[in-house]
């Protein structure tokens, strides 16, 4: 088997070629030839039911397919070209698994910024149970050197809002990963809280290589809703203060005479100068009716309209 340089942590591009495309082919053919021995065997033993079925033979077109991808992603590698050459390795990883192509995945998203996606794939790989010593070599240097770049945030929300959620970067944080620390990639990361397509909150933060940082986000303060057990009306009586009907300018400008009137009248001294005068009205009557009765020539101080008589001129 034909290795050609291991990438080295923190080496240029042209330092970090990946493993030779004869691995790959390798594994490939092993793969295929371990077939054709079982089904060798089958046929041996003839077409018995307690015979295992076996795994269908590798398309030699998917081999090729596989052998160009991988070859394009290494000119990628030695280019600096991390973008395409992970577009690469992922599709060679679609046709057929092989640890070098996993290997060469995670190094282009580590050089990419994608420090978490890159030690997720080498969790991976390294979980292999069987795997070449060297690729591991390689894998545990780059695990190492990506536990030191990744970041810690821990997304905080403030207030009440039970319907709500969060996104980082634009997806949606799940609920348990809230108020805790969680891996991120070096740089600058935005934070936004929505109530399904309305976004309630905005703000950012960013995370240093290494560094747990903290990203806060304000909900707004919900407004009070009126009680479900009170009726309209109710609603409407405590929403507006309560306010006496105004009175009617006539009603307020009689209700100070008719209330002088009636205190008037209830009092009892304008009843008692009500009699006084009375009494003196008839004794006078009185008194009037006697000297009537003895001379009724005019009295000085009539003042009952009397003739006047003249004579019309010619």
């Amino acid at each position: 088997m034909r290795l050609f340089n291991t990438p080295q942590a923190g080496s240029s591009g042209a330092q970090l070629r990946a493993f030779g495309i004869g691995t790959i082919c390798a594994a490939l053919l092993m793969a295929a030839a371990s077939v054709a021995v079982a089904q060798s065997a089958q046929a041996d033993a003839g077409t018995s039911r307690d015979v295992a079925p076996t795994r269908a033979a590798a398309d030699p077109q998917q081999v090729a397919m596989a052998r160009a991808l991988f070859e394009d992603g290494l000119r990628h590698v030695d280019e600096e070209e991390w973008a395409l050459a992970a577009d690469r390795f992922g599709r060679v990883l679609a046709l057929r698994y092989s640890a070098v192509a996993a290997y060469n995945l995670a190094l282009a998203r580590a050089r990419l910024g994608s420090s978490v996606l890159a030690l997720e794939g080498l969790r991976e790989l390294l979980v292999q149970p069987v795997l070449d010593p060297s690729v591991r070599d390689a894998a545990l240097a780059l695990q190492k050197e990506q536990n030191a770049y990744v970041g810690w945030l821990t997304v905080r929300v403030r207030g009440e809002c039970a319907t709500c959620g969060v996104q980082l970067d634009g997806k949606r944080l799940p609920d348990a990963a809230l108020g805790v620390a969680v891996p991120v990639d070096p740089g600058h990361h935005a934070l936004a809280l929505v109530r399904g397509d309305e976004e309630l909150a905005r703000s950012s933060s960013s995370s240093p290589r290494g560094a747990r940082v903290e990203g806060n986000l304000q909900a707004p303060v919900a407004s009070a809703a009126p009680s479900a057990d009170l009726s309209p009306a109710e609603v409407r009586d405590t929403a507006a203060p309560s306010v006496e009907p105004a009175a009617p300018a006539g009603a307020l400008a009689a209700a100070p005479e008719k209330q002088s009137k009636s205190s008037l009248l209830a009092s009892p001294w304008f009843w008692g100068g009500v009699g006084v005068l009375a009494a003196g009205v008839i004794t006078l009557g009185v008194v009037l009716a006697g000297n009537g009765a003895q001379d009724a020539s005019p009295v000085p101080g009539n003042f009952s309209p009397g003739v006047i008589s003249g004579q019309v001129q010619p």
